[in-house]
């Protein structure tokens, strides 16, 4: 037992994937005595509690709510595995064997033993396969949640209900109860289960961003020994102070200094930058981030917890955590018919038994009631069209983790676009250099080249080789604090930084006003100083992509708010989304700060995109209510997106908005469907016109009914398979 004040503790749980699930464990969880706070990672299937509890008291109150878990000792993913593969097929089996003893049975005159061995046969199989629905189902019915498990215990209980009466008390209920219902709510439970299967086809991939972010360090370390060797040890086993060597093409191992040596290193993990910078002694390197060239050592300064990858780890672990949770449209649309249904039901009774004496009619109107109201066309109506939306997706060059994405898509209210590599070809190209009086073109250009090329092979050093120039090699050259990178170059010092660089260096800059203007053409203005004095400036600019202006078009067209998120300055920034027709941004953005900016958009009501390529998009992904990666983005964005842009066009992005929107809909007609002969055969098994035209609703009439029902709904969702996104092109 563990009871230590303020500890998290960590279980894994079985079942808990859908939003449901979520919120009735935490709401369960959460009325334990001593828990201050409560969180559950279903696509991790992991349960944390925070607080001074006793762990045996928290596994009482997951087991209470119909959940399985135990302790987690271990870091890692949970073992569990929820079998609903075998659990669906079982399923399918009894709705078959059903079909054909009860029904089937029943036209040919077959004896009560038939129908015995149906019942029986019902219950065992639906026991056992319909576990997770049972579970799922009681649970919301004790914390007053109902969705479409509750709805198929609704079903269940009618049918159940109805077969023991007609089998225990025949001679009390009237002649047209005859007949068996049994099939009808186990093909409910095997269409939960093949849409509870699809679901579960997004949640792996959710759990994979932290595994991705993991990855970026490697298994082993060279570490120096005491006798002045070198040995291999696993990176869990570094520890603050060691001395840690990294060769070309490796990755740094750990956060720390440098102390001996000099490298290029690719930090795109923390900036989105691909391009390498250079390291030496006294530079602070991070672990994940590669050495692209030369050889150094470190001193570890910081390890687990307090490593800055770890801090990327918490940091999306938040966001997962924070994603606002919604009931599923299906869900809420069963909550509905649950409450409908049992009402009608309790009046059907209540009318009969009391109002007319007869209780045999009263049990036979409740039981019809209830599985008119638990139609299995409604179980069909949100995972047949979401199957097919999503399938539909992918044709305009978009994949969704799942119906959670699907339906989250639908629902946006604000679309925000990171802007390199995402609004813009995330490759800068030179645009203007511009010397000052005195100086020639040819030398600016040799001098900014160089300087560069010794930190980094950048747009400058390319463009000199593509006019002809011969690169100069660049001596001593060093970071400075304010940013600007120094170099001796043919016996000159060389400086080479942005504005305030060399404000801060104290050069005086007479093309200052010019770089603003340059800002406000959408080029980033780099300044070059020899031997102290100004020699010109270098404008860079990454330009928008071709289809960006159409798409933001397009976006605004479907009714959404378009913002742009950069780390880039302001001046640049606004200059690039006026270009392509976006009115708002958020400038000056660190990556860290990513994630806030998308929280406090929530926080305002928004429903909000995010639209990113890099690791530092990371967490802001998560955060976002939809986080869509887009092509060629990095691993890491890719596993921490809902929706995957695979065609390089932001047209995708508003493809995939439109085609949820068109599954969303569906899905509502399908429920219109789906309620609509339930409700044209309500009246009727109520027995409301029973005593004036002598109608009842026999088996057969309520077989036809949940039939249509069934038929209508599939039908309405294939209309999806031939819907085509205006303005768009298949890809």
């Amino acid at each position: 037992m563990s009871r230590r004040s303020g500890e998290i503790h960590h279980f894994e749980i079985q079942g808990a994937t859908t939003p449901a699930d979520r919120l009735t464990l935490e709401q369960t969880v959460a009325e334990v005595g001593g828990v201050t706070g409560v969180w559950v990672d279903g696509a991790a299937g992991r349960l944390s509690v925070r607080g001074s509890v006793a762990e045996e008291a928290v596994l009482q109150a997951v087991h209470a709510g119909g959940y399985s878990a135990r302790r987690l000792r271990r870091r890692g993913l949970p073992s569990f595995a929820g079998g609903l593969k075998h659990r669906l097929g079982s399923a399918a089996a009894a709705t078959l064997a059903l079909l054909v003893v009860d029904t089937l049975a029943q036209s040919l005159g077959a004896g009560p033993g038939w129908r015995w061995v149906a019942l029986l046969l019902a219950v065992g199989m639906a026991l056992w396969a319909g576990r997770p629905a049972w579970r799922a189902g009681m649970a919301g019915w004790r914390v007053r949640r109902t969705g479409l498990e509750g709805l198929l215990v609704l079903g269940f209980a009618g049918s159940w209900l109805h077969a023991a009466l007609n089998l225990g008390v025949t001679d009390a209920m009237p002649g047209v109860a005859e007949g068996g219902y049994l099939a009808f709510p186990m093909l409910g439970l095997t269409l939960y289960l093949a849409g509870r299967m699809l679901e579960q086809r997004g949640v792996g991939p959710s759990r994979r961003v932290v595994d991705s972010l993991r990855a970026l360090l490697p298994e082993v370390a060279i570490v120096e020994a005491g006798s002045g060797g070198l040995r291999q040890v696993p990176v869990s086993a570094l520890q603050v102070g060691q001395r840690v060597h990294v060769a070309a093409g490796e990755r740094v191992p750990a956060d720390g200094v440098v102390v001996s040596g000099s490298a290029s290193v690719d930090e795109s993990l923390l900036t989105g930058d691909p391009a390498p910078v250079a390291k030496s002694a006294g530079d602070e390197v991070v672990g994940g981030t590669i050495n692209r060239m030369g050889h150094f050592a470190l001193e570890v300064s910081r390890v687990g917890e307090e490593s800055l990858l770890d801090g990327m780890i918490r940091g999306v672990r938040q966001a997962q955590r924070d994603k606002p949770v919604g009931e599923r449209k299906v869900d809420r649309i069963a909550a509905g018919a649950v409450a409908v249904g049992g009402f009608l039901a309790a009046g059907a009774l209540c009318g009969w038994w009391w109002g007319a004496g007869a209780s045999g009619w009263g049990l036979f109107a409740a039981c019809t009631v209830l599985i008119l109201a638990a139609s299995p066309g409604l179980a069909l109506a949100g995972p047949l069209a979401t199957d097919i939306g999503l399938a539909r997706l992918t044709e305009y060059g978009a994949v969704a983790r799942g119906a959670g994405a699907l339906e989250a898509v639908q629902s946006l209210t604000m679309v925000v676009l990171d802007k390199t590599g995402t609004v813009t070809q995330g490759e800068p190209e030179v645009v203007a250099v511009e010397p000052v009086e005195g100086v020639a073109i040819r030398d600016l250009f040799r001098w900014a080249a160089a300087v560069e090329a010794a930190e980094r092979a950048g747009p400058v050093a390319r463009a000199a080789r593509e006019r002809g120039l011969t690169l100069v090699y660049a001596e001593d050259h060093e970071r400075l604090p304010c940013g600007a990178a120094r170099a001796t170059v043919e016996g000159r010092s060389v400086l080479l930084g942005g504005a305030a660089a060399m404000e801060a260096i104290g050069i005086r800059n007479p093309l200052a006003g010019r770089g603003r203007e340059l800002q406000d053409e959408a080029s980033s203005p780099l300044f070059v100083a020899v031997d102290g004095r100004l020699a010109g400036v270098v404008a860079l600019a990454d330009a928008p992509r071709a289809e960006a202006a159409g798409a933001v078009r397009r976006l605004r067209s479907a009714g959404l708010r378009v913002i742009m998120l950069t780390g880039d300055d302001e001046r640049t920034a606004r200059a690039v989304a006026a270009e392509i027709g976006i009115g708002e941004v958020l400038a000056d953005v660190l990556p860290s700060g990513k994630a806030a900016c998308i929280r406090a958009l929530q926080q305002q009501g928004e429903r909000v995109a995010m639209v990113g390529d890099g690791v530092n998009d990371a967490a802001a992904l998560v955060q976002a209510d939809v986080g869509i990666a887009v092509a060629g983005g990095t691993d890491v964005a890719v596993q921490s997106a809902d929706v995957t842009v695979l065609r390089d066009s932001l047209h995708a992005v508003v493809d995939a908005v439109i085609m949820a929107r068109a599954t969303s809909r569906n899905i509502r007609e399908n429920a219109a469907a789906a309620f609509a002969y339930s409700a044209a055969g309500v009246p009727v098994a109520a027995g409301l016109f029973h005593a004036a035209f002598g109608w009842a609703l026999t088996p057969g009439v309520l077989a036809v009914l949940l039939l249509l029902g069934l038929l209508t709904v599939l039908t309405n969702a294939n209309r999806l398979r031939f819907y085509e996104v205006p303005g768009a092109e298949i890809w």
